[in-house]
């Protein structure tokens, strides 16, 4: 039973009495197996202020009064939708209408990703054929080069010679030109900078919503990779997404973190020939009602009634913690297999 009287106006009364699984009481009674039971208060229709008797449904004896309360006893999803048809508030009308959690962040595809070329790079990025190292020193020795590394992962500079920078973290290959360059002059400055960054090709395979090889830039991750490819389908991961590099598994990372959590530390920089795989979706729960963010959920480890609340963000502010349905697909039949207060269950699995 729910706490607190429903307001129905007599006419969508009228429509309720008429569906075969809600039935009407003026009394609170004993409810059979799989039913619920609302109170309700019968309002005037907004374009009608005076009431009119009207009989309740079924067997129960009533006094030759008018109605203006009593109980709807039916299904919970039942009652739940055809207050929502009806446009009944109460935490019964329930909207069903769940989308997958976290797919919003891929709608946008390929036209709302942004390059990463521009992007200002660290002094972990490493090094490799095509990058371009641009060099200028000044002091008693002056000049200026574009140095473009290559296949061998070398640069030839003017005055020092061939230098090895590939394989080497930026930081790391700023050090080495100093170092070369002292060799032969002193009494300088030194700036090293990146041009032009190389490309690299990578691959989606898996449930994602466009597979194949896409050509990025050498500071691409894991995250923009996913948003070109358009994410994972409906049916794929989006919790054990894999970073494969020579044939093993060097990454996994969860996409909910960074949605959820705003966590993009397992985010890695990928490196050429680096195959990102979706693997099929794990077990999915629905959660709908008076939480933050009613939606499909695939589970990682989660069974925890606390847990399933925590992923849909909590409950929200008009939520009521009395009643807590859960139901679960058999043989493609909804069946309700647990129903309690939401308090002292907290800690059931599911």
């Amino acid at each position: 039973m729910v706490s607190g009287k429903v307001e129905i106006t007599r006419q969508q009364f009228e429509v309720i009495r008429k569906d075969p699984t809600i039935r009407f009481m003026n009394f609170m009674g004993v409810t059979p197996p799989g039913t619920i039971l609302v109170p309700i208060k019968i309002v005037p229709d907004p374009e009608k202020k005076e009431f009119r008797p009207i009989q309740p449904i079924g067997p129960q004896t009533i006094l030759p009064t008018d109605v203006e309360a009593g109980y709807l006893v039916g299904p919970s999803d039942r009652i739940g939708e055809v207050f929502r048809l009806l446009g009944i508030s109460s935490p019964h009308s329930i909207s069903m209408d769940l989308k997958h959690f976290g797919h919003d962040l891929f709608l946008q595809g390929r036209t709302g990703f942004l390059t990463t070329n521009r992007l200002p790079v660290g002094p972990d990025y490493m090094l490799g054929p095509g990058d371009e190292v641009k060099v200028r020193v000044w002091g008693k020795v002056e000049g200026a080069w574009n140095l473009t590394i290559e296949r061998d992962g070398t640069v030839r500079m003017p005055k020092v010679g061939v230098v090895a920078l590939g394989g080497l973290t930026f930081e790391q290959g700023r050090d080495v030109l100093q170092k070369e360059f002292s060799r032969y002059y002193s009494g300088f400055e030194m700036n090293v900078t990146l041009g032009a960054l190389r490309t690299m090709n990578v691959y989606v395979v898996g449930s994602a919503r466009q597979p194949g090889a896409y050509t990025v830039s050498s500071l691409a991750t894991l995250v923009h990779v996913l948003i070109q490819a358009g994410g994972p389908t409906k049916s794929g991961s989006m919790r054990d997404i894999q970073i494969r590099r020579g044939g093993k598994n060097v990454a996994h990372f969860d996409m909910y973190d960074f949605l959820r959590k705003g966590d993009k530390s397992g985010d890695q920089r990928l490196l050429p020939e680096d195959v990102i795989f979706i693997p099929p979706i794990g077990p999915v729960t629905a959660i709908a009602g008076s939480v933050n963010a009613p939606g499909l959920y695939e589970l990682k480890g989660e069974r925890a009634v606390f847990q399933l609340v925590e992923l849909a963000g909590g409950l929200n502010t008009v939520a009521f913690k009395g009643r807590l349905q859960i139901e679960r697909i058999v043989n493609n039949n909804r069946q309700v297999v647990f129903e309690s207060d939401l308090e002292e269950s907290k800690g059931k699995e599911v």
